[in-house]
């Protein structure tokens, strides 16, 4: 059998032309869901704060408490 490559796919196709890719959402460091609203999302795992600037902030994250996060 011959490998297929799942970004030839339709649905992918299209998935790509409405979000911009972020393979770091399915690193346990970011908030996905967060992520997915267009936030940087890093989470600093020893505490639990998550950055809620935009993604690609200049700077340093500005991490909350998670109860403070935007929902």
């Amino acid at each position: 059998m011959v490998p297929t490559d799942a970004d030839d796919h339709p649905a992918a196709q299209s998935d790509k032309a409405s979000v911009p890719e972020r393979i770091e959402i399915h690193n346990p460091s970011v908030n996905g869901a967060l992520a997915d609203r267009g936030a940087c999302a890093h989470v600093h795992l020893p505490t639990g704060r998550t950055c809620v600037l935009p993604l690609h902030h200049p700077g340093s994250c500005d991490f909350v408490p998670a109860d403070e996060v935007p929902s």
